[in-house]
């Protein structure tokens, strides 16, 4: 039963109660299990009551036998054509009775696209916490550490308006924002980081509680480490060109910036 549908006809005569109760109690069955025949049955059940709101409308009262006999001419016509197709009723149910499931739908499709923006606006915004390493992989000078210790911590360099240009083009940034980011050095010059564009980077100062603040109070926290003889040049070098942030999350021994770095001062912010 479950594998063989109920045909055209024998809906119609289920609909207007000409089957035996048994047969009637298999098509139940049947149509419990069966979405396309139960969908055939719902369109029987909406002709039926079209044709009754209709005529209850536009045609006086009668006697019963009229309207049932119009009635069940409106049957043998709907038994008499053709069982829809698949995309009949695809379009059927996208087109007219469901217009609520289809806005429906097109709003969780909107939605998963805002969702998939959202996450690449996130992705970007984390992707400038930590610099890209295909253009930023840092570079490091030839200096000792005795020359490296005999610098200011807090001493700052300028880098040349024209170089700085370059980084934010390579970066995708075409109108930074004034006082908005700090041109950087990944390895600062005081733990030997070199003059080069492979060592720049533009650190945003308002996206994240991770800043180019935060970043500057951990330069001066490895250069004292250096200097201590705690720390050799070389980790200090590696670990925060790999990921700064994980850097200060160990030498600092904390989940999250310390509230007096998000406003330490040590570089000048970027001013095109």
């Amino acid at each position: 039963m479950k594998d063989q549908h109920i045909s055209h006809s024998e809906l119609v005569a289920a609909a207007d109660g000409e089957l035996s109760v048994a047969r009637a109690a298999q098509v139940q069955e049947h149509l419990a299990a069966c979405w396309t025949c139960r969908t055939s049955a719902k369109e029987i059940e909406d002709a039926i009551a079209e044709f009754v709101h209709a005529h209850q409308e536009s045609v006086p009262a009668q006697p019963v036998e009229v309207p049932r006999a119009m009635l069940r001419a409106r049957l043998a016509e709907l038994a008499a054509q053709p069982a829809p197709g698949w995309r009949d009723r695809f379009a059927d149910y996208f087109m007219q009775g469901n217009r609520v499931a289809y806005v429906a739908g097109a709003m969780a499709g909107l939605t998963a696209i805002l969702f998939m923006v959202g996450v690449i606006q996130v992705s970007r915004q984390q992707f400038r916490l930590v610099p890209d390493p295909r253009l930023t992989p840092g570079a490091t000078a030839a200096i000792s550490q005795e020359q490296i210790c005999r610098m200011s911590a807090t001493e700052s360099r300028v880098i040349p308006a024209s170089v700085g240009r370059q980084v934010f083009d390579h970066y995708g940034i075409d109108r930074p924002a004034k006082r908005a980011y700090e041109l950087d050095y990944l390895i600062a010059p005081e733990l030997g980081g070199a003059d080069d564009p492979r060592n720049y980077w533009p650190q945003p100062y308002g996206v994240s509680e991770w800043n180019a603040h935060v970043k500057d109070a951990l330069e001066d926290r490895l250069h004292a480490l250096v200097c201590e003889n705690k720390l050799s040049l070389r980790t200090a070098q590696e670990d925060i060109s790999k990921n700064w942030i994980l850097a200060y999350q160990k030498y600092f021994r904390t989940k999250e910036p310390m509230l007096a770095h998000r406003t330490f001062t040590k570089d000048m912010p970027w001013e095109p």
